[in-house]
């Protein structure tokens, strides 16, 4: 569990150290129409999520505790944004990705696509075919302040058929976003 840990602490550190330089004001909607708006530039957000790994899996032992800590920058261009994060299991999988994402908003009520690519250790965990590996992910939020997101987020974790096997995992996890 120590092992888990360790890393997400380094990055969660790193994120609240570059605080002063990454900061943003929160910026103009890129399109609005009624409620329904796609963010242009906004705060940056550090989102922590805790949940599950390889949820559907559990009948052949992989399914797992997960921690993930992400950093999305606030500066877009027109509407997608730059993100980096981490992600890590009770089985020592590690994580480490950068992609995009865009912010759609309802009212109250955000959905975060995202993208990322990046590098995987399995661990004692799941063998996802390879060291490369892409990541879907679907955030689900709602903004309890201006600054506050509290949501759930769907992710997808695979190798897109890059490798001889694509076995992929999904995971499950409870989102809290802090804007700064």
């Amino acid at each position: 569990m120590r092992k888990l840990f360790t890393p997400l602490a380094v990055l969660a550190l790193t994120i609240f150290l570059a605080v002063p330089a990454l900061a943003s004001d929160k910026g103009e909607a890129y399109y609005s129409s009624g409620a329904f708006t796609v963010a242009g530039d906004s705060y940056n957000y550090a989102d922590i999520g805790l949940g599950a790994y390889a949820f559907h899996n559990t009948d052949d032992g992989d399914g797992s505790f997960t921690a993930n800590v992400e950093l999305r920058l606030g500066k877009k261009y027109y509407f997608i944004g730059p993100l980096i994060g981490i992600l890590g299991n009770s089985d020592e999988a590690f994580y480490a990705y950068g992609g995009f994402y865009s912010d759609l908003a309802f009212g109250r009520f955000i959905i975060t696509p995202m993208a990322g690519i990046g590098g995987y250790h399995k661990g004692k965990s799941r063998d996802l075919g390879g060291v490369l590996t892409f990541r879907l992910g679907l955030t689900f939020a709602y903004e309890i302040t201006e600054r506050v997101r509290l949501g759930v987020r769907l992710g997808h974790l695979s190798n897109a058929n890059t490798q001889d096997k694509n076995p992929g995992e999904d995971e499950a996890l409870l989102s809290l976003a802090i804007g700064f």
